[in-house]
Order: structure tokens, then C-alpha cells, then sequence
């Protein structure tokens, strides 16, 4: 698969500085496999999803993009609820080179501090994922400190502790790359098929099954990228992406090799890429390296095409941490539509059958006229049957040069009669079957309009696209299945999976409009909330404003934190004023931020019209809420300001 051992310690190197030191505040499990963490600190709100899911393996953080989250408990999720919800996440890390990730997360309560790694392993239908209790080093894990696992194992920290292939970091010299690549080569049996083609110019094959065998961290796809440079430099370049300690050598080590055509960074390019394959299916998948230019140009096409001739396409994005939400989030929308289509298919294969059958009896009812011109013919022949005495019971009868079978139970007169009555009923069947087939046409296309419809993207779904698709398809229903208990049936599973399906549009909608409001009311200056006002400052500092008592408290207790500024108006009632003030913030920048949010404290208060007023401004760790009693503090070590009215009467305007 695509998401392969690279792609893990690249998303790690990217995603490390964004969520370390934020705190986990809630866990969900999407689906089987699949887990999201909202995390927070000063900035806001984010979202890390880890899926070890065998049909989509992806890690990424965003605090971007918006994921409608179906939480469905499992008792590993609640193991994990337990136990890390409002824990910090001190580092992250990947093992061996391989395709497992490891989160170091530490816990605080009123008594004590627990040290916690949750483990991931992206091992296909093998992947797995477990909660050791402890600050350890890898090979001192023991499975006794094993609180829990997604499948367990008495074997589980075994196959961590001791890796069956050697680390692909540790080839430290282009010489060491040279050397692994000789002896899986003396090793291979078949060098040949592992080569590219015969229109490979390099001289000798790359062994990539057998380095595949012997190394942590390689993989096909990054085998294919090899096997299109020289081999000794590639495979030592992808050693030194798995010795990169940080982000910023990650991306130095890409710019001085940028614009070197024997350098696999010269085709470093984030993309989610769109390829054809044998079947004609369309294949999407997201990789740091642009593979199709890459096999390309090896084999010295001039245009980036598929296999079957047709260009591929890619969809290029900033980082591989932006990819994967993006293919997430696509991907997802196609999960979410894939049960409806299902049941919108199962209609579909009612129609056909049914079509099929109606197909059948209309070509046995095109004969009808034949039967209506045997009939004729043995009435215009009839004088001269009867005349010769021929009217008998008879296996056949011969009229001119025409042979004409017979019923040989009844006389040749009832015959006719016999003609006429087949002829008229092979009509009416045939009639009735072609207005049939040209009803089953209208709902097999309206059946196709309403699977297009799903097949548009999840920009397009709104409540209106719901009730609209649920009309088509109980209608369809109504025409197509006849039996009533059937058909109650079927639209009782539709109802489920469109259930689902609504719900998560609603949310979709819901955070549109709020984000809607928030830009509409930021524009103005200030973002609306139940519990607070929201403003910036001139330096860019967020001001919070509390509503009334309980947003007062709100923004005290789930807002500030312990660095941050906390204001009230003296000797008169008023809000709560907090002022977010990010970490290595400038003194003087603060102190004018300060002076600002005091600004903002008068003005929502009563005394806004005096003549002379303080401010008292203490930070966050010295202020105490008061218990059972709304809104009301006590405060130490703090600071009183003196509120410049003329600057008030500037920013507001006169009283």
C-alpha cells in the first residue's frame, strides 16, 4: 500500500512540533480501526486521526479541515478514554524505521503523574494498537505493563523489542548502500524480475524483493523510486530520510539535492495521484514522490502516461500531512455514501432482472402475427377442406406451399378459432411487455441520476439533496417492487442508512453556518458565542469578554490559561475580560494588549460612562473562582490600571 514506512516518518517529522505539548481532551473511534483525537492548547482546537484500518491506513493533524466523526465505542476506545483524556503529549516517534508510531503521553491527576505509550502498528490486516503503562526504553518494554490492546497478544511488545530486519538508518555511507544492494543481489535468485523493464538504461536490476526482506522501511512503491536513480545513492538518500531528526533537516536535505536529476528529491512532490489500472478503475492513492514522472522518464517517455495511454493526474498539495486529510476526508465521504449506493444498487438489480425476463416474453410474443396468419389462411381454406371432407383432426395441414401445424385433438376449423385466440394474447403480452421495458428504462435512469447524484462529491450533499434522493427512491420503490412486504422491508433498510447519512450532513451544514457567522461576525470585529465575546487586538492577541456570570466562568476555566491576563472593572459590575497571550510573546507588545483588553472591560461594564476608572488585571494562575457562587473571584499579586478615557471615547465613541 501506498502509506508505507516513508510516508509514516515523514507525516512524523511534520506533524511533530504542531502536537507536542497539546493536551488530548477527547477520543472517538470512527470506525473499526480508525481513531480521532481532539486536541487543544492556547490556539485552539485540533484534530489528530490515526487509522490502522486495513482499508485505509492514514495519520494526520489538521486544524483546518472539519471531519464528521460517527463515534461508535469499542472497549479499547474507553480503555483509552480512561486513561489519556486529558493527558499532554510529550513526544512522537516512529520504531525501527517500520510502519509503526508511537505517541509518549504523560497524564497529570490530583496526586500523582502517570508516563503512558500508545502504540500503532500499520501492519494491513496485522495492524494493531496497545497501551503500555510506563516511560521506557523500547527494548526494556515488558508485556506485564500492557494495559490493553485493539486484538491481544501475549507476544505484543516482542515484535517491537526485537525486529526481524535489520534498520534501513542504520546505513550511514553511500558505501554501506553500495554493499546491501551486492549482497541481496549474490542473495537473489531472480534478480531480472525485480528490474523495471527492458527499457531500464541503469546496467544492473535493483534486488528489491530481497532488500525488501532484509531492510525496515523499505517498501514497493519506495522501490519503484529507486530502482529510477542510481541505485547505491537512492537507497543511502532514503537511509538519511529515516536518520533525519527534525523537520528542518528533512527539508534541507531536500533543497540541496533539489534540481539533481540522479537525486530522488528531484521528483519530491506531495500529490494525491490519480491513476487507471488494468481494469480500468480508477486508483487514488497520496505519496511524497511522484512516481508516474518518475518510471516516465526512465523509460524515456516524453508524456506522464498510464498504462492503458491515458494521462494520469495529481492533485498537488503543501505537505503529505495535507494530502492525507484531504484523501480522508474524500475518502470518508465515499464511505458514508457507499450503503446507500448499495441499497440504490440493489434496486437497480431488481430493474435488470426484471427487464431481462420482460425482454424474454416480449421476443417469444413478436411472433403474434404468424399465428394470426395461420388462422386466416385456414378460414380462406376452409370451403374446400370441408368440401372434400377433410375437416378431421389432423397433425398438420398443407394451404398453397405453406405447411401448417396443427392441434391434432380438435377439428381443422377449431384450429383457426385456436390461432386467433394465441394471436390475440401473444398481442396484448407483447404490448404490455413494451410499455413494461419502457417503464423499467425511466427508473433505471432515474435510478442512475440518483447514483450520479452520490457520485458528485460531499460539496454537494445538503438536507434539501436528502429529502430529494429519499422521494426518488421511495418512489422507484413503489413502481418496482410489488409484494408490499418487500417493499416495506427494503425501505426500512434505506431509512437506516439515510439516517445515518442525514445525520452527518446536518453536522456538515451546521458547522458551515457556524463558521459562516463566525467570518461574518469577525469581519465586524467580534465572534459571537453564548458564553463570550471574542475580539483581537491590534497585536493580534485574542480578547475574551464574558456574556454574563456562567461565561464569566466559562472563560476562566475552559479558556485562560495559567500565563494568560485576567481584567475586571473595579467598584463596578462587569465582565470578566481574559487576554490570550502566546508563549515568548514580546513584554511590550503584551503590556499595550493589556492596555487594550482594560478598554474592553470598561466598556462592557456599567461604569462605561465615568469619569475615572480602574481596572484590576492579575494573571490567570492567581485568580480562584469561588465555589457555588457565579461569576465571583478572588485574586492576588494583581495590577491596577488607570483607563484613558480619551482613548475609550476613540475606540467606542461618547457615551
Amino acid at each position: 500500500m501506498s502509506f508505507d514506512s516513508l510516508s509514516l516518518k515523514i507525516l512524523t517529522l511534520e506533524i511533530k512540533n504542531e502536537i507536542t505539548g497539546r493536551t488530548i481532551d477527547k477520543i472517538m473511534q470512527h470506525r473499526d480501526g480508525e481513531f480521532a483525537f481532539v486536541l487543544r492548547n492556547e490556539n485552539g482546537p485540533s484534530i489528530m486521526l490515526i487509522s490502522i484500518n486495513p482499508n485505509f491506513a492514514a495519520f494526520f493533524h489538521t486544524a483546518e479541515y472539519k471531519i464528521n466523526f460517527m463515534n461508535t465505542p469499542s472497549n479499547y476506545q474507553l480503555l483509552l478514554k480512561k486513561h489519556l483524556e486529558g493527558a499532554r503529549i510529550k513526544d512522537i516517534k516512529t520504531i525501527h524505521s517500520d510502519r509503526i508510531l508511537a505517541l509518549y503521553l504523560s497524564a497529570k491527576d490530583s496526586f500523582s503523574e502517570s508516563e503512558y505509550i500508545l502504540f500503532f502498528e500499520f501492519m494491513g490486516k496485522h495492524s494493531n494498537s496497545f497501551l503500555y503503562s510506563g516511560n521506557c526504553e523500547i527494548q526494556n518494554l515488558s508485556s506485564e505493563k500492557v494495559l490493553g490492546a485493539l486484538n491481544f497478544s501475549h507476544n505484543l511488545c516482542e515484535f517491537i523489542k526485537k525486529p526481524q530486519k535489520k534498520d534501513i538508518s542504520e546505513i550511514l555511507r553511500e558505501t554501506d548502500a553500495g554493499e546491501a544492494i551486492e549482497n541481496a543481489r549474490n542473495a537473489s535468485t531472480d534478480t531480472a524480475a525485480d528490474g523495471i523493464g527492458a527499457a531500464n538504461p541503469l546496467p544492473r536490476a535493483f534486488p528489491a524483493k530481497e532488500l525488501i526482506k532484509r531492510l525496515n522501511g523499505l517498501s514497493p512503491f519506495l522501490c519503484k523510486v529507486a530502482q529510477t536513480r542510481p541505485h547505491q545513492r537512492a537507497l543511502f538518500e532514503i537511509a538519511r530520510i529515516f536518520s533525519s531528526p527534525d523537520r528542518a533537516s528533512f527539508k534541507n536535505l531536500i533543497e540541496t539535492s533539489r534540481g539533481d536529476n540522479n537525486s530522488i528529491f528531484n521528483i519530491y512532490n506531495t500529490s494525491i495521484y490519480s491513476e487507471k489500472n488494468a481494469e480500468g478503475k480508477i486508483k487514488k492513492y497520496a505519496y511524497p514522490f511522484d512516481i508516474p514522472a518518475a518510471e516516465n522518464s526512465a523509460r524515456g517517455a516524453g508524456k506522464e502516461t498510464t498504462a492503458d495511454g491515458e494521462s494520469s493526474s495529481r492533485e498537488t498539495c503543501g505537505s503529505v500531512n495535507e494530502c492525507y486529510a484531504r484523501f480522508y476526508i474524500s475518502r470518508d465521504s465515499e464511505f458514508i455514501t457507499a450503503k446507500l449506493k448499495d441499497k440504490i444498487s440493489k434496486l437497480k438489480d431488481m430493474a435488470i432482472r426484471k427487464k431481462d425476463s420482460f425482454e424474454s416474453d416480449l421476443k417469444e410474443s413478436a411472433d403474434y402475427k404468424k399465428y394470426s396468419d395461420y388462422g386466416h389462411l385456414i378460414i380462406s381454406a376452409l370451403n374446400d377442406i370441408k368440401a372434400s371432407g377433410g375437416n378431421k383432426k389432423t397433425e398438420s395441414v398443407t394451404i398453397g406451399e405453406i405447411k401448417i401445424p396443427l392441434d391434432a385433438r380438435i377439428l381443422i376449423s377449431d384450429n383457426a378459432h385456436r390461432y386467433f385466440k394465441i394471436s390475440k394474447r401473444l398481442k396484448a403480452k407483447n404490448e404490455y411487455c413494451k410499455n413494461i421495458i419502457f417503464k423499467l428504462d425511466n427508473i433505471l435512469a432515474r435510478i442512475e441520476e440518483c447514483r450520479a447524484r452520490l457520485d458528485i462529491g460531499h460539496l454537494t450533499f445538503s438536507t434539501e439533496f436528502c429529502a430529494a434522493v429519499e422521494k426518488d427512491i421511495i418512489s422507484i420503490a413503489g413502481e418496482l417492487i410489488y409484494e408490499k412486504r418487500t417493499r416495506k422491508k427494503f425501505l426500512c433498510e434505506f431509512a437506516g442508512e439515510l439516517k445515518i447519512f442525514k445525520s452527518c450532513v446536518a453536522k456538515k451544514e451546521s458547522g458551515e453556518d457556524r463558521a459562516k457567522n463566525k467570518a461574518a461576525e469577525g469581519s465586524a470585529g467580534e465572534t459571537a458565542s453564548k458564553y463570550y465575546r471574542l475580539f483581537t487586538s491590534e497585536e493580534g492577541f485574542l480578547i475574551y469578554v464574558g456574556r454574563s456570570d456562567t461565561g464569566n466562568d466559562y472563560i476562566l476555566s475552559k479558556i485562560a490559561g495559567q500565563q494568560d491576563y485576567w481584567l475586571h472593572v473595579k467598584d463596578f459590575r462587569g465582565p470578566s475580560v481574559i487576554l490570550k497571550t502566546p508563549k515568548n510573546s514580546d513584554a511590550e507588545a503584551i503590556e499595550r494588549a493589556i492596555e487594550e483588553a482594560a478598554l474592553y472591560a470598561v466598556h462592557f461594564s456599567q461604569g462605561r460612562g465615568a469619569t475615572k476608572i480602574f481596572v484590576s488585571c492579575a494573571m490567570r494562575k492567581y485568580v480562584k473562582k469561588i465555589k457555588r457562587a457565579a461569576g465571583k473571584v478572588t485574586y492576588t499579586n494583581e495590577t491596577t490600571l488607570l483607563v484613558d478615557i480619551d482613548k475609550l471615547e476613540k475606540k467606542f465613541g461618547a457615551v
